[in-house]
């Protein structure tokens, strides 16, 4: 060896081991709980809305039947029986138990944001029942029941939402 020559004195590069993937850094442990946590409220969101909106999905599915029995003299009264369920699932039942009549068709009105119920063709609903049968219900009584069992909105009560009892 040569005394005077400088690189005769270095010495090989030792590279550093890579950095290992475990432990986390606190960012990342950070980051993995609200990740968890936001999947977690948007699972409890999605179930939670699931079985409030159950009921309305049910009362579409039976007025969706009672529409195919358009001609049979008992579907007024059971349309009319379906929209009270609703009513008893959303509102409070002291509200909606003791209406009759035009009163319950001004219920309907105030709580569908129409006048279709008590001007329209939603006034069968309270005389209908008590008249022999003539034609077939109209398909905008329908349509009208529709719009009014979508517009109930059971996620927004306070109340826990009660088993809804089908007609046959």
């Amino acid at each position: 060896m040569n005394p005077m020559d400088p690189l005769a004195e270095l010495r090989d590069i030792v590279t550093p081991t890579p950095p290992s993937a475990w432990p986390w850094a606190p960012g990342w442990w950070i980051l993995l709980i609200l990740g968890l946590l936001l999947i977690s409220t948007s699972i409890w969101w999605l179930w939670r809305w699931q079985r409030r909106s159950h009921p309305r999905r049910l009362a579409l599915k039976q007025l969706d039947q009672l529409q195919q029995q358009v001609a049979d003299p008992r579907t007024l009264r059971q349309l009319s029986q379906l929209l009270r369920e609703v009513a008893l699932q959303v509102h409070p039942w002291e509200q909606v138990a003791c209406l009759n009549g035009r009163r319950w068709l001004e219920f309907l009105d105030q709580t569908g944001d129409t006048t279709q119920f008590t001007q329209g063709t939603g006034q069968i609903l309270s005389e209908g029942p008590y008249r022999p049968p003539q034609e077939p219900l109209s398909p905008q009584l329908f349509v009208l029941c529709r719009e009014w069992i979508q517009l109930q909105n059971t996620a927004s009560q306070l109340q826990k939402p009660k088993k809804l009892t089908l007609l046959n």
